[in-house]
């Protein structure tokens, strides 16, 4: 709702898994579009909506903690696999780095000042060279 109020609104892109959230109820009037094929079932239309929308990124700001007990849900974790495997960086909101890993990097910051969390830079390197070399 913020977004469809702030002078970027006409810049903004709404991507659903399914024709019903097309509804204005739900995009507060920004540009929206389903960017899933039709008659895929409604796991898989989620799925797809999410990696579409993470290959398509420059940069993901992931806020993955469960309020009630700190865990990431499926969602959160299918974006951050997204994002390693198309080398897009992300910002996690979270009071908890998420665990090292030769593939990518951790560094503690904040967002723009405004929110604490980890930037997750992963390494576009393998052994021998970077991994578009092949």
């Amino acid at each position: 709702m913020a977004i469809s109020k702030s002078q970027y609104h006409e810049r903004c892109f709404v991507a659903c898994a399914f024709r019903q959230r097309l509804k204005e109820y739900y995009t507060y009037g920004l540009f929206a579009s389903v960017v899933v094929p039709k008659n895929i079932p409604p796991k898989a239309a989620l799925h797809r909506r999410t990696v579409w929308m993470v290959k398509r990124c420059s940069m993901v700001v992931l806020f993955p903690d469960n309020p009630k007990d700190g865990s990431w849900g499926k969602g959160s974790r299918l974006v951050f696999k997204a994002a390693l495997y198309n080398l897009k960086p992300m910002f996690i909101v979270s009071s908890t780095p998420p665990p090292r890993s030769i593939h990518y990097r951790v560094l503690k910051s904040n967002l723009f000042g405004v929110v604490d969390g980890y930037w997750v830079v992963p390494h576009p390197i393998k052994e021998g060279g970077t991994c578009d070399d092949e």
